[in-house]
């Protein structure tokens, strides 16, 4: 059963990846790279400079929007936009020192990751996740989680274990005085890195879109802060399975983990009116 929804997941994240790569070089022939009617006196050199121009212009712009897009989903990571939030182009602008113009095109690709949500006469707004959105992310976490650990153990090196070893260290060592998105990335950094050293490219892929669709739209002020000291206890006892290569404990100390996330998850997610 297991099995059958991970080859379901994988097959759709390809086919998906490969329909937006195949519309985004359609959209980017139809709209840059539609042939130019010339004289048919104009030099070939003039030619050539006019599509090496116009390249390096395109070029430079995808780059600006790239740009003002990795810039936004800082400001979300570092709680300077938060959930619910409606965001102001010429805000954005002033503090990246962009034009609105950049800004616009990467707030149209952080909708459709999700991230913002364009509201009829109202403008962007920074989304919420929902309970039954939250409830869904989980369960594809919770599956391909699960596929990881039984696969690196099937794999094991004591290198593999050493670097988990190291990443958790780091989780553990940074204790701030309240919940951050720092920790709870550093939090998904030890769970990816399972899946990264089980070897599956894919699903490592499918987890960190997981986790930003979940903690970049996450209030962490509601997090208890208890809960710190819980999940390194959980951590410390899964990668202890791990080492020892008891698949059914592992499998079990990772369904009580996500039992107790599910709970405080769902427990902070604002229940919209």
């Amino acid at each position: 059963m297991i099995k059958s929804k991970i080859r379901y997941l994988i097959r759709f994240y390809v086919i998906l990846s490969i329909c937006f790569k195949s519309l985004q070089e359609c959209v980017c022939r139809v709209l840059f790279d539609r042939p130019l009617k010339v004289s048919s006196l104009m030099m070939d050199s003039q030619s050539t400079q006019f599509k090496a121009t116009s390249s390096r212009q395109r070029q430079e712009k995808r780059g600006r929007i790239s740009e003002a897009y990795q810039k936004i989903k800082e400001m979300l990571y570092n709680q300077e936009l938060v959930p619910g939030q409606k965001i102001i182009y010429e805000d954005l602008a002033k503090a990246l020192q962009m034009s609105t113009t950049p800004i616009i095109n990467a707030l149209s690709r952080l909708e459709q990751d999700g991230l913002v949500i364009l509201k009829y006469n109202r403008g962007y707004f920074v989304t919420e996740i929902s309970e039954k959105e939250a409830q869904d992310l989980l369960d594809a976490r919770h599956v391909l989680e699960e596929y990881s650990i039984k696969k690196l153990i099937g794999i094991y090196s004591e290198t593999k274990i050493k670097y988990l070893e190291k990443i958790l260290k780091q989780l553990q060592d940074y204790r701030p005085s309240s919940y951050t998105k720092k920790r709870l990335f550093m939090d998904a950094a030890f769970h990816v890195s399972i899946a990264e050293m089980a070897e599956n490219q894919v699903v490592k892929e499918l987890l960190n879109f997981i986790y930003e669709k979940i903690y970049l739209r996450y209030r962490t002020e509601r997090i208890p802060f208890n809960r710190m000291d819980e999940a390194d206890k959980e951590h410390t006892l899964l990668l202890h399975a791990i080492k020892k290569r008891n698949l059914v404990l592992a499998l079990k100390v990772l369904n009580d983990h996500f039992v107790k996330v599910n709970k405080n998850l769902l427990l902070t997610i604002r229940t919209e009116v």
